[in-house]
């Protein structure tokens, strides 16, 4: 069922119909045809019931009864029929084909691996979603203008246990005045049907971090884990060198060399850790830093978004 919650959501925001009033002060979350309604009343809350059937603006195939079809006296010739009283309502139908009348396979909602993607990652709506969910497993980013520490305890005089880069994520396990306690995590995508991110914490260090030193999930995080579209949401800039440049694994001087680049090659900046950004290709084959003069931004477009619902 979460999973089809999820998906469900994430429709929503890209048909745009989560304005469409259902009742007071509830909104739809989808709205079928063969009348299943899940309503929305806030972030992960839901509720599911029945309504009438083939109302105004309902998603699906049109909900045809079966027994109306079978007891009509429609004769079929070439493939039409001129049904008499074929519906509940009475309604003489004529010219119609059998194809239309007869119910197709029943309609068990949206399903990514028969129906394809629907997702518009273009879409505030869906992005703020995603980040919300994120929020809510407690995921947080380093947001140091290069690296922090993580101590043994809530302490400036506590030792140190783990060194953070800027945009490393971590988990809060408590939350202090001052101090945030966390675990290390690695962010990804663990169903890329439903778009479930989950924070493995296996083999990462706990400790302490300051806690101004902590932000929530934002857009960039999302398109490092393609769960947003870069073309969307990050800059646009191009390689400003006279021969070539060397993307890196790491943000310094030193790290593994992983792609050498020629001037005015296209990319996205992700991201920026003090005078290194954050690049992917548009097919994504490329990813990692670059020294941030070596490039030129032709577009801004990194942002950030309120959550959906508070």
């Amino acid at each position: 069922m979460k999973t089809r919650i999820l998906i469900v959501l994430s429709i929503l925001a890209s048909l745009g119909l989560a304005g469409k009033l259902l009742a007071d002060e509830m909104t739809f979350a989808w709205l079928g045809c063969d009348g299943s309604v899940v309503s929305r009343t806030g972030v992960g809350k839901l509720e599911v019931f029945t309504t009438e059937k083939n109302l105004p603006g309902c998603l699906g195939p049109k909900w045809v009864d079966p027994k109306a079809v079978s007891e009509s006296t429609a004769t079929v010739s070439t493939g039409v029929v001129t049904p008499t009283d074929v519906t509940s309502t009475g309604t003489t139908l004529t010219g119609v084909t059998v194809e239309d009348m007869l119910p197709t396979e029943e309609y068990t909602g949206y399903d990514p691996e028969v129906d394809g993607p629907l997702f518009d990652l273009a879409q505030t709506d869906i992005v703020a979603y995603r980040t919300e969910l994120m929020k809510q497993q407690q995921i947080k980013y380093a947001n140091a203008v290069r690296s922090l520490r993580m101590r043994h305890a809530a302490s400036m005089q506590s030792k140190t246990d783990a060194y953070l880069m800027r945009n490393d994520a971590v988990v809060v396990t408590q939350s202090g005045v001052g101090w945030t306690a966390v675990q290390g995590a690695t962010v990804s995508v663990t169903d890329t049907g439903a778009n479930l991110v989950e924070a493995d914490t296996t083999g990462k260090a706990d400790g302490y971090i300051a806690t101004r030193l902590l932000r929530d999930p934002n857009t960039s995080d999302l398109v490092r884990i393609e769960q947003a579209d870069q073309q969307f949401w990050s800059d646009i800039a191009r390689v400003n060198v006279d021969h070539s440049v060397n993307v890196r694994a790491h943000p310094w001087y030193g790290a593994k060399i992983l792609f050498v680049l020629t001037n005015a090659t296209p990319l996205y900046v992700v991201s920026t850790v003090d005078n290194w950004s954050e690049v992917i290709s548009d097919d994504r084959t490329i990813h990692g830093y670059i020294r941030s003069d070596y490039l030129t931004i032709e577009k801004y477009q990194r942002v950030e978004v309120e959550p959906l619902l508070r």
